[in-house]
């Protein structure tokens, strides 16, 4: 349930945490128009602002029993980034937003996995290391290559943090490159469930964010979808053949949500 906020009371309670050039810099940025986004969910601010050389700093103020300001700049104090943001949300020059629910990864320890993997596959691991002089344990490396005995993620893990970071526009290539990942491992495992079921997440939170669009980034995000979708298709038992097809006729239905770039895709698929 949001919490009454006012903004001029947040903006003038919190003035004392900034020295004058901190505050002097933040409204320069302000009135600059460096605060590129500004968003609220509930009692929490995201806000995106341009720094020095052009790199794009992402802020968080939430507010709870205490106002908890964060900002990914190196700066170890109240910087002017948070400042600029402040000076935007007391002129309530921001965007309300609903946000999906933050989903946490399930993982397990490597301890566990090891009690499940079957010691030949384990045996030909250790030597694959012993050949290239890399027994030293990795653990992504390890997790990649285990990825199948690792528990699953929920659909939802995939679509509501990915929906949120498109929605507050931070961080999502980060977020994509790693679903590109975890999709690549799974193929490899020959989980094609799992790989569709990213494939799927990526696409509808992309939609229901209003995020396709026909830049050359968004077309980057679902070029990456084709040989995972190809493959999970061709390579998939009937069950899932059959899911494809039945959220291939939505998409279809839908007009291929009015982007060429994922008909395109679309309808290479079972070729």
């Amino acid at each position: 349930m949001e919490k009454n906020i006012n903004e001029e009371e947040l903006f003038n309670n919190y003035q004392y945490l900034f020295d004058d050039s901190v505050k002097e810099r933040g409204k320069n940025y302000y009135e600059q128009n460096k605060v590129i986004s500004c968003h609220k969910d509930d009692n929490i601010y995201y806000s995106k602002v341009r720094g020095s050389q052009d790199v794009t700093y992402n802020i968080t103020i939430e507010i709870d029993e205490e106002v908890k300001f964060t900002c990914d700049c190196p700066c170890e104090f109240e910087c002017k980034h948070i400042y600029a943001t402040l000076l935007a949300i007391k002129d309530k020059n921001y965007d309300k937003v609903k946000l999906k629910e933050e989903v946490i990864e399930r993982d397990t320890s490597i301890e566990n996995i090891l009690k499940v993997i079957p010691a030949q596959d384990l045996k030909q691991y250790i030597m694959q290391q012993v050949k290239r002089k890399e027994l030293e344990l990795d653990d992504q490396v390890f997790k990649d290559t285990f990825i199948r005995y690792y528990p699953k993620q929920k659909y939802n893990y995939y679509y509501n943090n990915l929906y949120n970071r498109l929605k507050l526009n931070i961080n999502r290539n980060e977020l994509l490159k790693d679903y590109q990942n975890k999709m690549v491992q799974y193929m490899i495992s020959n989980e094609y469930e799992e790989a569709f079921k990213i494939v799927k997440a990526i696409v509808e939170a992309y939609n229901d964010t209003d995020s396709l669009s026909h830049s050359m980034e968004t077309a980057d995000a679902l070029l990456a979808l084709e040989m995972p979708l190809r493959i999970s298709y061709r390579k998939g038992n009937t069950k899932l053949k059959s899911n494809i097809n039945n959220w291939l006729r939505k998409v279809k239905n839908k007009k291929y949500y009015e982007n060429y770039y994922l008909e395109d895709i679309i309808e290479r698929i079972k070729n």
